[in-house]
């Protein structure tokens, strides 16, 4: 978490949300630079560790290595901006109960929030046919790996971290639209670069997407 506070709140309460699905135990963890992060942290009942705010790929690695102190089954990567639908859930737990070793989305919407544009975006090969968030990785996998990113890693991090998971083992692909990327214009990586691989969407999922960033 950094900077964009108000996009850190959302993610928060969307992440807690998500996680009030009782089959399951969670903890919450961020890596944080600021003061205002740590307030929200403390706010929504999320674990956090302070680190200098470098490139994304050293605090990746601060977040995991302070994970790993605790005890817990499967990673799930989210960034501060993401947010994921709740009935997500239905997809995911069956990948749970059969201890898939890797696994998630193919698809993610896209939405600028100063402006209220949404779109849909499909990864594909070469960049590892699975988004970056929403991500599931099983402990067994990670005690191969090691850490995921390299330190010094400012762009490509998805990559970088799915390219280590995949000496190990591959993802299993879900074909389903249900995160949101909010954009500002503070992101690495910025709303209209995704613009030739735009997908348009109907009415239905923008009103979709508007309900999930709504808190």
């Amino acid at each position: 978490m950094n900077k964009r506070h108000s996009i850190s709140e959302m993610y928060a309460k969307a992440i807690t949300k998500f996680c009030s699905n009782e089959i399951n135990e969670y903890l919450l963890v961020a890596c944080i630079s600021e003061p205002e992060s740590e307030k929200i942290c403390i706010e929504n009942g999320i674990e956090f560790v302070y680190a200098e705010n470098k490139t994304p790929g050293y605090k990746w690695n601060r977040g995991l290595e302070f994970a790993l102190k605790f005890d817990w089954d499967y990673l799930m990567i989210m960034g501060d901006d993401d947010v994921i639908d709740i009935d997500a859930w239905n997809i995911i737990q069956p990948m749970i109960d059969d201890k898939v070793l890797y696994f998630g989305f193919d698809r993610i919407y896209f939405h600028y929030l100063a402006t209220g544009d949404t779109m849909k975006y499909i990864i594909e090969e070469p960049h590892g046919g699975i988004i970056g968030c929403g991500r599931f990785v099983h402990r067994e996998v990670i005690n191969k790996t090691g850490l995921l990113w390299w330190d010094e890693q400012q762009t490509g991090c998805d990559k970088i971290s799915g390219d280590k998971i995949k000496k190990f083992t591959h993802p299993v692909i879900i074909r389903e639209c249900c995160m949101v990327d909010i954009k500002t214009d503070l992101n690495i990586w910025k709303f209209s670069q995704y613009k030739k691989k735009r997908i348009e969407i109907l009415p239905e999922e923008k009103e979709y997407v508007r309900q999930l960033i709504t808190f």
